[in-house]
């Protein structure tokens, strides 16, 4: 799917000096003037405002910032040398970016109190504006695949030795009762006691059918009976005129303090899917014809107008018994059917469930 992005929010860090909390653009904190360690993780404001400001736009769309390899401060992407001791930062590490957040659903408060003083703040503010302490309007974004995890999954006990140990017992009877079925069987002698043959043959004549494509798709010979609109490709580019669908938003960590809000979008295509109708052959009737002798015939077909002879077909039984059942088998051609005579006797096999499994000829 194309991701559509709806714009960036600033993130927030904590300083792990002096507890100060720090817009996520700022590399260094306002209090005391620490730069931000590599291991300080960005925290998701609360009230996620979408940045309005084109420079602070521009730079949530540069590169992860990179740590330098030397004093540890944090650099912007474009950096060369290090903004803190002047080293290059070609042994720099860039942050960690790429990390999906949820989007938090319930709507944020417009002020929070601070637990100091007890001020209420607007809730964009990072430190309370009556006594500086900061204020609880940010926390460590959830990821989509913490959000996503079902109440007390891997909290159950693990059952996998039961399970298997019943699965490996389940196997093996049915493995037993398979060879006691189906592989097992029983001889007797059997005797012919008859024969039958059926064949079949098919009239067909033109018929008035009905079809459904595309419209573009429809073969001349059709006349279409109506059209309604259906999707009938998707695609992850957009395309003119199409119907842009979208997923739940979510927040990508661009590893430079901003995070970038974003979609999932795919945009379906509609064109008219058409019910058109036609002419055509298709079996109008079937003449059988039956009999239990050693020469099977085709039924007599009289066609008429827009008729015409279709398809031919035949089946074959032999009869035979035993001195505790009967049985019935099927031939698979002509000559194999007119092999078997009456009174002939075989040797024949037979399951635990009273299927013929096999015969021959004795």
């Amino acid at each position: 799917m194309a991701q559509k992005s709806i714009g960036y929010v600033q993130l927030v860090w904590t300083c792990p000096n002096c507890g100060t909390k720090n817009p996520g653009a700022l590399r260094a904190c306002k209090n005391c003037g620490a730069s931000m360690p590599k291991d300080v993780k960005f925290e998701q404001p609360i009230k996620e405002e979408l940045v309005q400001d084109k420079e602070k736009i521009e730079a949530a769309k540069a590169g992860p910032d990179i740590n330098c390899g030397y004093c540890g401060a944090r650099n912007p992407a474009t950096a060369k040398v290090c903004v803190n001791c002047g080293a290059s930062l070609s042994e720099g590490e860039a942050r960690e970016a790429g990390q999906v957040y949820a989007v938090r659903e319930e709507p944020a408060p417009e002020t929070i109190k601070c637990e100091v003083c007890g001020t209420e703040n607007p809730i964009s503010n990072l430190a309370c504006s009556s006594c500086g302490s900061p204020l609880q309007t940010s926390h460590l974004p959830e990821t989509a695949a913490q959000q996503a995890q079902p109440a007390g999954a891997g909290s159950g006990r693990k059952k996998g030795g039961v399970a298997g140990i019943g699965c490996a017992l389940i196997a093996i009877l049915l493995l037993i009762a398979a060879y006691f079925l189906f592989i097992k069987t029983d001889q007797a002698t059997a005797i012919v006691t008859g024969t039958q043959w059926r064949t079949q043959v098919e009239i067909l004549a033109l018929m008035e059918k009905r079809g459904q494509d595309w419209q573009d798709s429809i073969p001349s010979y059709g006349t279409i009976s109506s059209c309604s609109e259906r999707v009938r490709r998707t695609s992850d580019n957009y395309i003119a005129g199409a119907e842009e669908v979208c997923g739940a938003p979510y927040m990508v960590d661009r590893g430079n303090g901003y995070s970038e809000k974003v979609q999932d979008c795919e945009y379906k295509v509609y064109d008219d899917y058409c019910t058109y109708t036609y002419q055509d052959w298709d079996v109008y009737d079937v003449k059988t014809a039956a009999g239990s002798d050693g020469t099977p015939r085709l039924p007599q077909v009289s066609l008429y107008g827009n008729q015409k002879q279709g398809g031919q077909s035949a089946s074959y039984q032999i009869f035979l018994s035993s001195d505790s059942d009967t049985y019935t088998y099927t031939p698979s051609s002509l000559s194999e059917y007119q092999s078997f005579q009456k009174g002939d006797e075989y040797i024949i096999e037979v399951n635990a469930l009273g299927s013929l499994v096999s015969l021959e000829k004795k």
